[in-house]
């Protein structure tokens, strides 16, 4: 059975407690060995077809735990730990999911994001003056600057 994203967070930041920068592709190698995932889970895709479950999946973990602090891009394609994260791997969890993450601010602050706030809806006196002032003819004195 593929791992659900949290399953995957601890392994993938015990991964990178080394220190150095790692590819997300050699992760994705690394983790689906660790979890014995059998070929058909290795190559199984989402809906689109453009990615395989279990690289999306770690993806996922890696910009969550990101979100969190505990894992940089130093580039592209690329993560490395923080200090954030090894302090977390030094209590020695268990398990790593978005309850334990939301103990960092700023992962409260990526969790509680607002969407931008629509325009505000004209009243109904605003909606019948914009109608009347639509179909009125401009006279030279509304034309004046």
């Amino acid at each position: 059975m593929i791992p659900t994203y949290q399953e995957l967070m601890l392994p993938l930041l015990q991964l990178a407690s080394d220190g150095k920068t790692h590819a997300i592709r050699d992760a994705v190698q690394v983790l689906t060995d660790q979890f014995n995932l059998s070929e058909e889970e290795r190559l199984e895709t989402i809906s689109s077809g453009v990615q395989t479950v279990i690289s999306n999946r770690i993806s996922w973990a890696r910009t969550y735990m990101k979100k969190a602090g505990l894992l940089i891009d130093p580039q592209k394609g690329y993560f490395k730990i923080t200090d954030a994260g090894l302090a977390l791997l030094a209590e020695n969890p268990v398990h790593i999911d978005n309850k334990l993450l939301s103990r960092y601010p700023s992962f409260q602050e990526f969790q509680n994001r607002q969407k931008p706030s629509k325009p505000a809806e004209a009243t109904k006196e605003e909606k019948i003056l914009l109608r009347k002032n639509c179909w009125k003819k401009p006279t030279w004195r509304s034309m004046r600057i």
